[in-house]
């Protein structure tokens, strides 16, 4: 007798349809899903909780509801008895590089589990789909984001708030000061020159009209 083992849901929040499609297609989900009976996809679905659900399939199928996260103590799994594992993973918030690294590091975490679970119970159903962040973890998250939004800079002016004056920014200021200083005053000097040039006398005991009487 194939004992049947549920595993819902291996839920993973704030997964994207866009995660999976860039896993290596070595890693156990992609394995599995090319060679396992029967898959389906569904890359949007509405939101809902995993928790919920989880009950929900547990009651429906009179089956035992069990739930753990990676880490934690091996579950004691009874023989012939129908079971629902609830395996919870850590959310993921990353983006970019550091969030395909995050998700190939819990892949292989899931893919390690649900191995095992495998192995146990050859008549299985494994789903594994992306959730709502619970309640207290939304909470927490806006939180933070309106804590780094509403960080208040000292008080004070500008040269307060950023080092603006350095030591080599007054030196520079300085030796710019008296070097540009002399050129500037002796070009001022040169121009003044120019707008005012010199008288030039007459002789002593020139009459201009003794000259012009001549």
């Amino acid at each position: 007798m194939h004992l049947l083992a549920l595993l819902a849901l291996s839920s993973l929040p704030l997964l994207h349809a866009s995660d999976l499609r860039t896993l290596s297609p070595h890693t156990h989900l992609a394995r599995s899903l090319s060679s396992s009976q029967s898959s389906k996809q569904f890359p949007y679905v509405q939101q809902f909780d995993a928790s919920s659900l989880a009950e929900l399939i547990s009651s429906d199928c009179q089956s035992r509801l069990l739930r753990y996260a990676p880490g934690e103590p091996r579950i004691v799994l009874e023989h012939d008895i129908k079971h629902v594992v609830s395996l919870e993973m850590p959310q993921l918030l990353d983006s970019g590089k550091s969030r395909k690294e995050a998700m190939t590091k819990h892949e292989s975490i899931l893919g390690h589990e649900l191995s095992a679970l495998a192995s146990v119970f050859p008549s299985h159903l494994i789903i594994y789909a992306g959730a709502s962040l619970p309640a207290h973890s939304r909470r927490q998250l806006n939180e933070n984001m309106h804590a780094a939004a509403n960080t208040t800079l000292p008080a004070g002016g500008i040269l307060k708030r950023y080092q603006l004056l350095t030591p080599g920014l007054i030196t520079v200021l300085l030796v710019t000061f008296f070097l540009l200083t002399p050129l500037v005053m002796f070009g001022i000097n040169a121009l003044a020159s120019i707008q005012n040039p010199l008288r030039v006398d007459a002789p002593k005991g020139f009459n201009a009209q003794d000259k012009k009487n001549q």
